[in-house]
């Protein structure tokens, strides 16, 4: 990604330090007993922070070489991150935690992407 394109990406549309505690506080709903209620707000922050990010991380990609390992790595990733957030909680509140916790996940994975490759 060039300066100028790094430019393009607007500070204020990435508040790392608030995607950071959603992603920590998603993480540690898993380790005991959660509301119901906790986890669809966990969800439903964890979508939009993805909403943001995953555009960031997508354009990246699209400008590296398609036949490279590093762009089939990424759009793997991506297109598994957009499998995942069509998933609803499910029936269960197991079905729930584990979802939260891996839409945090890919949510680390992207904030992670769009800290090291697009912000300067």
């Amino acid at each position: 990604m060039t300066r100028k394109q790094a430019d393009a990406v607007e500070p204020d549309l990435i508040d790392v330090d608030t995607i950071g505690e959603t992603v920590a506080k998603a993480i540690r709903s898993g380790s005991g007993p959660a509301a119901s209620g906790e986890l669809v707000d966990l969800e439903a922050l964890l979508r939009g922070h993805i909403a943001v990010l995953l555009p960031l991380v997508r354009d990246a990609a699209d400008l590296l070489w398609r036949g490279s390992l590093d762009w089939h790595r990424q759009t793997a990733r991506i297109a598994g991150i957009e499998r995942q957030v069509g998933q609803g909680l499910g029936d269960s509140d197991f079905s729930a935690i584990v979802q939260v916790q891996l839409l945090a996940r890919d949510c680390r994975w992207l904030l992670d992407e769009c800290t090291t490759r697009l912000i300067p």
